[in-house]
């Protein structure tokens, strides 16, 4: 007998199971920025050669319970980051570096861009210096520069907090300055006195001398006579009336029986300009023998 079956034949399916493991962003820092001094005010004189700076305050809170890495960035109006300006159109550079403070801003390979650790739920007061590194004759005026101070999750190029306006105020200082080539000294401010020796007086004697000027602005020119334009016997108690003699600045006649000025504008450069003041001995009548002599005062001050 035969028995009839069926061959049954069972499959198995092998699956294969694959899961993906997506990397988990770290919680952004909840730092805020806070203004303490957002200006910066330079009070430049282009001819002190003296180191001019300034520095913003602000403070950062951290306020989570953990360890925060930031990045404090300096921005312009394109925002983009920088650590330095020229102000002026004259040449004058502004450079931006940390200051001190209660954190350490560090450099990063980011020009405008400073980095810091804030311990969980610390306070920190910070700095940013604004230092002169270049000088120019800058013309005399006001100029400003807005900036944005942004701080950030560290490497990051957003934030999530408002910017803080800050602001450059450099401020070019009226200057004018005068030396009158031939005489000792360099180039100064207010009075300059200089002797012209003619020897032996002689009718129509000239003499010439530079006043090398210079200026970031325009500039008054003033130059009186002690004695009115007349060279007067050095002894005392002479009833001589002395040498009358004539000034010409260049080529302009000077009234000596005045005081005389005069509006220049010298170009606004370290060399400055020279221009010349001549001295005439006008006649020359009978005089007692002796030393005859006047004082000129020559003084040049930025209007």
């Amino acid at each position: 007998m035969s028995v009839p079956f069926k061959l049954r034949r069972k499959w198995s399916r092998l699956f294969a199971v694959f899961g993906v493991l997506m990397p988990v962003a770290a919680e952004a820092c909840d730092v805020t920025l806070t203004p303490v001094q957002t200006t910066a005010r330079l009070d430049y004189d282009p001819f002190a050669f003296a180191k001019t700076a300034d520095r913003i305050t602000f403070e950062l809170e951290n306020h989570d319970s953990q360890r925060c890495d930031v990045d404090v960035v300096l921005l312009d109006q394109a925002r983009a980051s920088l650590d330095e300006v020229s102000v002026s159109n004259a040449g004058v550079l502004v450079r931006i570096t940390n200051g001190p403070g209660e954190a350490i801003l560090a450099p990063t390979a980011t020009p405008g861009t400073w980095r810091t650790r804030l311990e969980p739920g610390s306070r920190a007061k910070v700095s940013l210096d604004s230092t002169v590194v270049q000088d120019g004759v800058a013309p005399a005026g006001i100029y400003e520069v807005l900036f944005n101070l942004e701080v950030r999750d560290a490497g990051l190029v957003s934030t999530r907090t408002a910017a803080l306006p800050v602001r450059l105020v450099f401020a070019a200082l009226p200057r004018a300055q005068m030396n009158i080539v031939g005489a000792v000294g360099t180039f100064g401010s207010g009075q300059s006195v200089a002797l012209i020796d003619f020897g032996v007086l002689q009718a129509g004697a000239r003499r010439r001398v530079y006043l090398q000027v210079r200026a970031n602005t325009s500039a008054r020119l003033t130059i009186s006579s002690r004695n009115l334009g007349r060279l007067m016997p050095d002894l005392p108690g002479t009833k001589d009336p002395g040498v009358a003699y004539s000034a010409l600045f260049v080529d302009e006649a000077i009234d000596l029986t005045r005081p005389w000025e005069k509006i220049i504008k010298p170009p606004a450069t370290l060399a400055g300009d020279s221009l010349p003041l001549e001295v005439i001995i006008d006649s020359l009548d009978a005089h007692p023998a002796g030393r005859f002599s006047d004082t000129l005062v020559v003084e040049l001050s930025a209007v």
